[in-house]
């Protein structure tokens, strides 16, 4: 067998087996569609309970701070535990960016810069090579499976 016979029978093969993952994917992926639909629905009224609960035991808490912890940070329950803690937290305005720059506080600014490689690539070779960078031939190899009728 030639190489281009090898590598049409390995083609063949390829797309084969491209079909058969693609058709197992598809199944997958209604079936796993299915399941979460139904568990969607059979978890709406749980977790609408949970949350209408937590509300209540937060309300609870806050509305008798003296009688449930009676001066403590932690009180122990039969069924778990109840937790006070004061903490100060900062309030920070729409437009604190603006005002931080303006002072020069850049330490409390988050910059993330990177590389637009489809930019760079349009370059004049010129400008290129003053970022260190160059052009360079790659061999590239790759395939186009037809697929069947």
């Amino acid at each position: 067998m030639n190489p281009r016979e090898q590598a049409d029978q390995i083609l063949a093969e390829l797309s084969a087996l491209k079909t058969q993952i693609e058709t197992l994917e598809g199944q997958a992926e209604a079936e796993m569609a299915e399941i979460r639909e139904n568990y969607q629905a059979r978890l709406a009224g749980p977790k609408e309970k949970l949350c209408g609960l937590e509300k209540t035991l937060s309300s609870l808490m806050k509305r008798n701070i003296a009688a449930v912890f009676d001066g403590r940070e932690k009180v122990s329950l039969k069924h778990g535990f109840l937790l006070h803690t004061r903490e100060l937290k900062a309030s920070i305005p729409r437009n604190a960016l603006d005002k931080i720059e303006e002072q020069g506080w850049l330490e409390a600014v988050k910059v993330s810069k990177s590389v637009d490689r489809a930019v760079v690539e349009k370059w004049p070779d010129e400008r290129l090579v003053v970022i260190g960078g160059k052009r360079r031939h790659v061999e590239k190899f790759t395939y186009e499976v037809k697929q069947p009728n």
